[in-house]
């Protein structure tokens, strides 16, 4: 069974920096373009001077420059063990949506029965986030890792905790996300959350690399000294029946694609799908929503300006978890049997591209002479769930969990 702990959190003494924490925070090391790099960098106190460091001496000054920043009190830690709830408000197709998390430690075991993983990981980004750790010492980025709990038997008490008295930070991000975190201090709401999620199954969503990368380091570590803090990881923790949870689509834009594959798609997407063709994009985004759950998948042939809502056939249909995603048929019978693109090819983004919305999807095909765009309905989170239960993991890009939770809001230093 999982454990969870409370833990001294670290995080930015906004009156010593002088400077507005939007400036200061970061989304995920791994959505961070060179373009958004170099323009949260341009704040010296922001925390992605940190978590990406110096190119030139890997993370040996950025290690440095965090101890500075401690020892002048521009970050701090609490004095006493709490839970942290991290809540984020957001607007999405005119809702109003609020998702709430528990920030805390999670003791390191392998990936399998309690921990789950649904993505591969890559060895160089695994070395790239173990530099930074062993450098730093320091969780500067959270795990957002998922629970289900069907009662929310928690969100009475993360309601109650949410007073001016016990917030630490607040900001809104540039896509209009509120950011609040706040301390749990009550000895009793601790022992509440830690009993509310004791020997619950966790999901990762986002982290597989720093999941990874942690459990390397703490088993080199108890090997060298014994146990101790290394092996313990800072997590954001979220129930899969929050409202406030949502999974983006994450579509597939493809180029250099043989002309004659493209003259014959139609004739060979019936061979496996039931078509409906299309000349308008907005119409094949209509039937694709129309379809969650069904098995389709959206094709737009950027040149030719024509679609396809193409729905496997019942005979091509699986009861796998992981099989009967919509993702997985994507990618089976329409990216490796029809374009030819292998696994590996796709790992290696070789003429595939991978983009968030439909709309920014269609848009970045045209402008890069792109041939075609591959659209998905997003996945659930139980779909998810039920897939990663299998142990084995999904293609390259299949979930997009949001919102994301944001690096430099609460940090733990050991």
């Amino acid at each position: 069974m999982v454990e969870i702990r409370p833990f001294r959190g670290c995080y930015y003494n906004l009156a010593r920096v002088g400077v507005p924490p939007d400036r200061l925070v970061a989304p995920p090391f791994d959505v961070i373009s060179e373009e958004m790099r170099i323009k949260l960098s341009s704040e010296p106190m922001n925390i992605c001077n940190i978590m990406l460091g110096d190119r030139n001496d890997s993370y040996a000054s950025a290690a440095e420059k965090l101890r500075e920043w401690i020892a002048d009190k521009k970050i701090v830690q609490d004095e006493a063990e709490c839970y942290y709830l991290y809540e984020q408000t957001y607007r999405f197709e005119d809702r109003l949506l609020q998702r709430l998390g528990v920030i805390a430690l999670l003791r390191l075991e392998p990936l399998g029965s309690n921990v789950l993983p649904h993505e591969k990981t890559h060895p160089k980004a695994i070395s790239d986030r173990y530099a930074l750790l062993s450098a730093t010492r320091t969780n500067i980025e959270q795990i957002l890792m998922i629970y289900s709990d069907k009662d929310y038997s928690l969100r009475p008490l993360l309601e109650r905790v949410k007073q001016p008295f016990n917030e630490v930070m607040v900001f809104t991000d540039p896509d209009c996300v509120r950011h609040r975190i706040f301390r749990i201090p009550r000895p009793a709401d601790v022992e509440e959350i830690t009993g509310a999620l004791a020997g619950k199954q966790l999901l990762i969503a986002d982290g597989h690399h720093r999941y990874e990368t942690a459990l390397r380091y703490a088993n080199e570590m108890d090997a060298r000294v014994g146990h101790g803090p290394h092996d313990y990881v800072l997590v954001t923790l979220i129930n899969s029946y929050d409202p406030g949870l949502i999974m983006l689509p994450t579509h597939r834009v493809l180029h250099s694609i043989d002309k004659e594959i493209i003259r014959e798609i139609e004739r060979k997407l019936k061979r496996r799908f039931d078509v409906k063709k299309t000349k308008d994009k907005v119409h094949l985004l209509g039937l694709l929503e129309g379809s969650v759950g069904c098995g389709s998948i959206g094709i737009w042939l950027v040149k030719e300006r024509k679609g396809y809502l193409a729905t496997l056939k019942s005979q091509f249909r699986s009861d796998d978890p992981v099989e009967k995603l919509d993702v997985s048929i994507l990618h089976k019978y329409v990216i490796e049997e029809i374009f030819g693109k292998t696994e590996e090819m796709q790992e290696r983004k070789e003429k595939i591209e991978f983009v968030k919305g439909a709309e920014d999807a269609f848009r970045y095909a045209v402008e890069k002479d792109f041939d075609v765009v591959c659209l998905l309905n997003a996945s659930s989170v139980p779909e998810i769930f039920d897939a990663a239960r299998t142990g084995r993991k999904l293609p390259h890009k299949s979930t997009y969990f949001y919102p994301k939770v944001w690096s430099g809001v609460l940090m733990r230093t050991f």
